[in-house]
């Protein structure tokens, strides 16, 4: 004979983290307590750094026959959870320059997004917003593929499982000093035509900035040979830089592009791309000290110009060692 907390059971496997609190929100609060002290003594519930959560194997389980049971009682318990985590994020008030450097709101959006994945699988919105994601920090970037990965599944959007699996590969290799992946990964979805022009343009930046920085963590720039196949195509990430400021005008793109144009001793082209950005740069930002000191180096010293792409890199995605 079935418990008759078997639903309420069934419904706690939604949320990827449970706590007290989230189970309150899908079952009456007259039993939430003593439900919530009997869901712990099961053995597929499992501790959790944030709470605890059901073991993926049953959770999988449960959420397809959730979704096939009452389509409309799965979107409606997957928009109140995402009402809840949109809320915890608006209550950290903070700006939008600051939300995406805040781990605390990254971790809310995360679960905002994923429940909105579940309710509605589009790709439009995970893919532009992956690479805005990519282009704040690698471990935001693969929290939000790991969403994807878990809400195709528990949609059934093979589509978004995809993308979301291909990102987690491209990016476990980027942590391994490997970029060749992450170039693929970056290509196929710069095919894609629902990307935004600004996310595209992150895209082409990136496209570029990965291989030259996993590049130069490995080599000593002083002993390569710059006609070899081994390095990064430097000539195509300048064009690449170009069209994404084409695309958007961001002045990081000039210091990027001017780094590039030094690296192959385009030293005009270079100094008018580094000039570009201190004109258009805010005079607090992060990168304009690090860029400003280029100017007083040695151009013909490729050794000072790794080293200061370097600090530029660690600078703008300090995740990145090298």
């Amino acid at each position: 004979m079935r418990s008759p907390w078997h639903q309420l059971a069934l419904n706690a496997a939604l949320p990827r983290i449970l706590n007290r609190d989230i189970l309150r929100l899908l079952v009456d609060e007259s039993v939430a307590n003593d439900l919530f002290e009997w869901l712990k003594e099961l053995s597929f519930v499992v501790k959790h750094p944030e709470g605890w959560q059901y073991h993926n194997i049953v959770r999988e389980l449960i959420l397809r026959y959730q979704r096939r049971i009452s389509p409309q009682e799965w979107k409606a318990q997957h928009i109140q959870l995402a009402n809840y985590y949109d809320k915890l994020r608006k209550g950290l008030e903070l700006t939008n320059t600051q939300n995406l450097k805040n781990e605390t709101w990254q971790k809310y959006t995360l679960e905002w997004l994923y429940h909105n994945l579940c309710i509605d699988p589009s790709l439009q919105m995970a893919l532009n917003d992956w690479l805005m994601a990519l282009d704040t920090s690698n471990r935001y970037a693969q929290g939000w593929a790991e969403a994807m990965n878990m809400a195709g599944i528990a949609s059934g959007s093979e589509d978004m499982r995809s993308w979301g699996q291909k990102f987690q590969n491209g990016l476990r290799a980027l942590e391994k000093n490997l970029w060749f992946e992450m170039d693929e990964v970056l290509s196929e979805l710069l095919r894609e035509t629902c990307l935004e022009d600004n996310c595209r343009a992150i895209a082409l930046s990136l496209q570029g900035f990965f291989p030259l920085l996993c590049f130069l963590s490995k080599y000593d720039i002083s002993q390569v040979k710059w006609d070899t196949e081994e390095i990064p195509d430097l000539n195509k990430i300048i064009e690449n830089l170009t069209h994404a400021l084409n695309l958007a005008s961001k002045s990081e793109y000039f210091a990027f592009r001017g780094f590039v144009h030094l690296l192959k001793a385009n030293i005009v082209e270079g100094k008018a791309d580094i000039n570009k950005f201190l004109e258009v740069v805010e005079p607090d930002d992060i990168l304009r000290k690090q860029v400003e000191d280029i100017l007083n180096i040695d151009f013909n010293n490729l050794i000072y110009v790794k080293n200061y792409f370097r600090t530029y890199a660690l600078t703008k995605r300090i995740i990145y060692e090298v």
